[in-house]
């Protein structure tokens, strides 16, 4: 027997397909479509202090009306989000692992976030920003979310990724109209 490690690209969310091919051979040997694990990142935005600050990551953008820094909000959210996803995953017995790119209120690089998705071979990530005007005409007035996903899609299926992305925003908006009914 012998053992292959092999990193392969993805065929769509969660799986991935094998061919075999013995050496001085023309034709595979066999197709294999396998259940991968999946991974998604969480991102909070922001974190940390005024004093560590990075070019590419600042502390906090934002403040609440009732005055919540939006590093407070975006890492309860991640929590909330992980354990909620956690929790789906669970139940519905899938191969999914779930990473944060901080778990406290501390300051991460743009780049080791990206580096922390990149290195787990993340299939989605999400980052959680509450951007909002702070003076003037319309403050605290937005509302909405964003999506972005890689174009073109590399792992072969945009409408999975566009299912899975829904199912999350079908989870994260009821959650924040607790807070904010608009």
């Amino acid at each position: 027997f012998t053992a292959i490690r092999v990193n392969m690209p993805p065929i769509g969310f969660n799986r991935a397909r094998i061919k075999i091919q013995i050496e001085g051979t023309t034709t595979p040997v066999e197709l294999i479509d396998l259940d991968v694990q999946a991974v998604v990142v969480i991102d909070p935005g922001h974190g940390g202090t005024p004093d560590t600050d990075f070019p590419s990551a600042s502390w906090n953008n934002s403040t609440s009306p009732s005055g919540v820094l939006e590093k407070t909000m975006a890492l309860s959210y991640g929590q909330e989000l992980k354990t909620s996803l956690e929790t789906h995953i669970q139940a519905q017995r899938l191969n999914i692992k779930v990473l944060m790119t901080r778990a406290t209120d501390v300051s991460v690089s743009g780049r080791d976030r990206a580096y922390l998705a990149r290195d787990n071979g993340a299939d989605q990530l999400f980052i959680i920003h509450f951007n909002a005007l702070d003076d003037g005409p319309g403050a605290h007035t937005a509302r909405g979310s964003l999506e972005v996903r890689q174009n073109p899609n590399l792992a072969g299926s945009l409408p999975e990724d566009i299912d899975f992305i829904d199912a999350v925003l079908d989870r994260m908006v009821p959650a924040m109209q607790v807070f904010d009914a608009g």
